[in-house]
Order: structure tokens, then sequence, then C-alpha cells
């Protein structure tokens, strides 16, 4: 029953009716005129002028077929309401290319039966009212009045009707009331919407939407469909919470003065938008509600444009398409590009009571902590059911999906790889471990690699705190080349040293100490022990690690760099891989010229992959304490860092 708040406005003698979204089936049009559908809404697919919709949900639609829909509505006495509903125009209406753009439009509509227009920007509907006065322009829900103060604004500037923000107030019936009170037009709520009540996302979907539609080209990846649905499986009460109007609750909004309602969603088949009308207009349904407010999930296909995915996905300059498989697949998954057998979602409503809306009489959803409330759980546990295969299935499309757009993988410029290499394997193939340190050896001699360590070699024999032979640490040393070639440059130039190397591969041990054999260095000591839990007798006076660091993670990273402070008393070089897409470019290059071997290939790309940036590098570094640190580029797509522990008082 009506409480006092919604008994302050009387009930209306205007009898109820619908604004549905648009098909152009014109089949269907002969079985609304049974029902009371006051128009119909759509668009063309591209007309130039920024919408509400995405455009590869358009559905496919010529200057003809719309002229000879528009004729057929009119003959059962249904209007038809032209889009105009962008919420951003990317500043382009205020270019005289845009201006003639619309206004060249505005009249062919005119010319085509149009009467009725929605906008959703305050300076398009004065130049409608001043330029097109025989339009009836109603301002769509994107802008977004929710409060007396934004109705009457929108009222005063000319709107003869006005939807109201129905995702968040549409179970406020003290505000609706004085909404209502406020002015007026036409007010109108939107019936069957599944969105998150008071949705945080709501002016990006709407901006994101209005650049998708308006013929710039750029892809568009519905990232907020994404979120909210998955919200939807991970809390189904949000199914409760969203703030649609069941059929049986019609009443109570036609008491309070509301007597036109919106139904969704364009495009969608002709049966579906029928049971939703007649559901609606019979003010009953005793079936799947998710029948009513999803926009997806049926079991008849949806029409689209032809060669729509190509159209509208395959943009190679800006991002490799192939990448978008897990998306199609996640849309087929959840009937959106495929019909589906059955919808897996149900929200029975047998099952939500009677006076579900009493519910919400004496509280500001608004304000209140939902966990705290727990009205709309209560309900879900009782009336909503999601397919637990296809939760399960759905909701790990969308895990890989977040991780494929939030690292950057998707565009190819992601953080580092976390996949292993061959070489990673303790049973990786004996001739490939072969193959894979002749190529980092000659990789190491000809594009710097060994420069790199000599430098910072040669800048700790300066420093006045060393000892006499320099003590080095070399870890990850694999077969040793860099150890071997420092020493024999050290001892050409008359620096004393001595290198410890660390390896804990098994094969790479054996090839490093059948070379150190055959290069009988006394300088070289090889140790088969992890870095991690190595403990020497005595400290080093420096560390060295190349090509090591890109196998570890950033807490790995962190880790062994505290447990080196133990024992080296000075600095600390990572000499390791550049990551950039000219880096993987050049190296694809170098491998093909050099005739590498498959495995080889995969490793070397993958060691880029697994490379650093040097903001990456540095913002590591600097969770360190008490330390001094640069990083710098080196040649050939190398990475330099020196790390100087600071001595604590």
């Amino acid at each position: 029953m009506p409480t006092e708040a919604t008994k302050v406005v009387q009930a209306t003698t205007l009898p109820t009716k619908f604004s549905l979204a648009a098909n152009y089936d014109p089949e269907l049009v002969p079985l609304l005129a049974a029902y009371p559908v006051d128009e119909v809404y759509g668009k063309f697919p591209a007309d130039g002028i920024s919408g509400g919709r995405p455009r590869y949900l358009a559905t496919p639609l010529s200057e003809a077929d719309l002229r000879s829909y528009i004729s057929l509505l009119d003959s059962h006495g249904i209007a038809f309401n032209y889009l105009l509903n962008g919420s951003c125009f990317g500043n382009r209406e205020w270019s005289r290319s845009w201006q003639k753009k619309v206004s060249s439009l505005l009249d062919k509509l005119g010319d085509m039966g149009v009467s009725r227009l929605t906008v959703s920007t305050p300076f398009l509907l004065e130049l409608i009212k001043r330029r097109f006065p025989e339009f009836k322009v109603r301002v769509g829900i994107y802008a977004q009045v929710d409060t007396p103060r934004r109705a009457r604004f929108w009222e005063d500037l000319g709107a003869d009707a006005i939807t109201l923000e129905s995702f968040s107030i549409n179970r406020d019936f003290s505000r609706l009331a004085k909404i209502r009170q406020s002015v007026q037009c036409d007010l109108q709520l939107i019936a069957n919407h599944a969105c998150l009540m008071n949705c945080p996302m709501q002016s990006y979907h709407q901006n994101g939407f209005a650049h998708a539609s308006d013929n710039s080209g750029s892809l568009f990846i519905d990232y907020c469909l994404m979120r909210c649905s998955r919200l939807r499986l991970d809390d189904p009460a949000q199914f409760i919470k969203s703030a649609w109007i069941r059929p049986e609750d019609l009443g109570v909004y036609e008491a309070m003065g509301y007597t036109t309602f919106k139904l969704l969603e364009r495009g969608i088949p002709s049966s579906e938008l029928l049971r939703r009308v007649k559901a609606y207009s019979e003010q009953r349904y005793d079936g799947n509600l998710a029948d009513l407010i999803l926009s997806y999930g049926f079991k008849e296909p949806i029409r689209k444009e032809s060669h729509w995915s190509l159209r509208h996905f395959w943009k190679p300059l800006q991002l490799n398409p192939l990448r978008l498989k897990p998306l199609l697949n996640l849309a087929s998954l959840q009937g959106m590009l495929t019909p589906l057998e059955h919808n897996p979602v149900s929200v029975d409503t047998r099952k939500i009571p009677a006076d579900f809306l009493d519910g919400f009489r004496n509280r500001d959803c608004a304000s209140l902590d939902c966990q705290t409330c727990g009205y709309c759980e209560r309900i879900a546990k009782q009336a909503v059911s999601v397919d637990p295969e296809y939760r399960t299935k759905v909701l790990s499309q969308y895990a890989e999906i977040d991780t494929l757009m939030a690292t950057g993988k998707l565009w190819n410029v992601s953080t580092r790889s976390t996949a292993k290499e061959f070489l990673d394997k303790p049973d990786c193939d004996p001739s490939l471990v072969a193959a894979s340190y002749r190529f980092m050896e000659w990789v190491n001699g000809y594009f710097g690699g060994t420069r790199v360590v000599r430098r910072f070699i040669s800048a700790e024999t300066r420093c006045p705190d060393v000892n006499s032979p320099l003590r080095i640490l070399d870890i990850g040393s694999g077969s040793c080349d860099i150890p071997l070639a420092v020493s024999r440059w050290a001892r050409a130039r008359g620096i004393p040293i001595e290198i410890t190397c660390l390896e804990v591969s098994d094969q790479a041990v054996a090839i490093a100490r059948r070379r150190l054999a055959l290069a009988n260095d006394p300088a070289i000591h090889l140790l088969q022990e992890d870095v991690f839990t190595h403990q020497p007798s005595e400290p080093y006076d420096c560390a060295v690690s190349s090509m090591c660091f890109h196998h570890f993670d950033n807490e790995q990273i962190l880790m062994l760099l505290q447990r080196l402070r133990s024992f080296v008393n000075n600095r600390v070089l990572i000499n390791d891989l550049r990551r950039s897409p000219l880096a993987s470019f050049g190296a694809g290059l170098l491998l093909a010229v050099t005739g590498a071997m498959p495995g080889v290939r995969h490793d070397a790309l993958l060691s880029i992959r697994r490379g650093f940036k040097i903001r990456e590098l540095k913002s590591v570094l600097k969770r360190l304490d008490h330390v001094t640190f640069s990083v710098k580029p080196a040649h050939w797509f190398r990475i330099a860092a020196v790390i100087k522990f600071k001595k604590r008082n």
C-alpha cells in the first residue's frame, strides 16, 4: 500500500503508456498496437551525432528502412522518438561542421515524419527549441535528473518530458513525489533496467557509449558492462538491488503521478520485446524476472550488421585483434553473440514478497551500508539463482580478461611477463640448454653484456675502501662467460680480483665447469648454490648479476637485495634486459638471421618480455631503505642498475 510519502501526489487520470525500444521488425508493430505503446525509440547506426549505445550494438538500418518503419508505426498510432542522447560530443558541437551536420539531420528527420527527440545535453535542447520548435523533446536518463532542482532546470530550458535517473531513485518514493510536484512536464521512469544502484561507473560508461557511437572509429571495449556483470555474479543480491520496477508494482508509481514508463532494450528479438510489453501492460509476470531486465541471453539471435566484429574490433593499429578472443569467448558464454537454450540467471518473481517495495519505504538506500541492512540479500537468497557451471566459467573468463586489460597485455604494453622459460625447467632438453648458452655468450660478447660489467668493476676498483684483491660475487653465472671475460680483462690491466660464481642449474653448472677447466683461471670459483641461501665466510666487496634478475618477481628482488646487504660491503650491479617493442623486434630479427632453434627463440623473446622498464625497476628499488641507486639504459636494450648500501648507525 502507498505510504503518506507516495500519497502526496494523487492518482492521475492519464492512462499508463510505454516507450519501447526499437528493433525495426515491421511484423512486431501490429502486435504492439494491442498494448498502450505510445512511442518506439531508436536511431540510425551512424548519424555522426553521439548516442547512448556503441555502434556495434546497432541494428542494421537504412534511411529507406527507417522512413518505412516510421510510416508503419504512424499507421498504428505509435510515434517514433529519435535519440540524440549522447552525453558528450567531444567538443565537436562548437564546430561549424557539427552544426551543419545536426541541422541537416534534424531537417531529414522532420521530413521522415519524426516529431519526438531525446537529448541529454542542455545546449542541444536549446538548439532544437530555438531552430526546430516543431519537435517535442524528452530529456534522457544520461542527463541524470534525480532532484526537483534538476528537473526544474530542464523544464525551464524547454523540455517537454524528462526521463528520471531511474538507476538510483526508482525506489526513493519521497524524492519521486517531490520531483513530481516540482514540474508540470511529463516524467518517465525506466522500468526494466538491471544497472547497479547508484552506479559509480555511470558517467564513465555513458561517455564511453557516446564516443563509441560518433563515427570516430576508435575501439570501444565495454569495461563497465563487464565489471557490473561480474559484480552481479559475485554478489547475486545485486540483481535485487538494481532499481527495476516489477510489472505488479506499476500501480504504486501510477498513484504518484508517474504514468510513462520506458522499456529496454534496443535490438533484442521481437518475442522478447513483446514479452516485456505484455508483462508491464498486464501488470503481472509469473516467470523469470531476468527475462525482462537483462539485455542478453536469449533463445533467438540478435540481428547485427554484416561482419560487425571485423568492422568494430579489427583495429590492428590500436591492439592485436587476436588478443580480443577472450572477450569474444565471454560474450558468447553470456549469450551476447549467440543464442542460449535457457537463461542461466533466474530471478523468481513468485519468491519476491508481494510487499517487496514496503522494505524501501523507510530506508534511504543511498545513505545505507548494504552490509548492515541485508534486506536485498535476504530476498536474493530466496529468489535469485545462477547456474553454477555458467557462473564458474564466466567468472574465470572475467578474471583472465581483467589480467589482460589491467596489466596491459591486451595492448602489448604490459608489465613484466611471469611466464617460465624452457631453461627454467630442470628437465630441459640438453641440446636446447647448450644452444641457449652459446647464443647468450655471443650476445653478451657482441651486444654489451660484458661491457656493462667491466665498467662497473673498473669503477669499483677506484673506490678508496675496497680490498685487494677485489672480492666479487657473480649471481646466476650461467656458463660463466662474463666472469671469464672480466677476469681476462682485469688480468691484462693488472687488477687483482676474485670472483665467486653462484649457479643453481645442474646443466648450466656442467657447462660452466667445462669452460672453467679449459680456462684454468684461478681467480674464479664456481659454487652450485642458491643465492637465497648462500652464506659466505667473509663479505664481498661488490656483487654482479647479469641476465638473472628478470627471473625474479618484484618481491623476490627485494628479498634478495636485503640478503645481499648482509654480506656485500659496497655496491650491487643489476645488468639485465630493457623491455620494449623495439627490443623484441630487434631480437626477433637477430634470431631469424642467425637461424636460432625454436626453443632459443622462445626463451630469448620471453626474456625480453620478462625484462624491465626503467621506471619499473626504479619503483621496486624505491621500496628499499638505506640505499642509494641509479637505473640507466645501456647499449643494445640493456638496463644497468647500481645499488649502494648505506652504512647503518
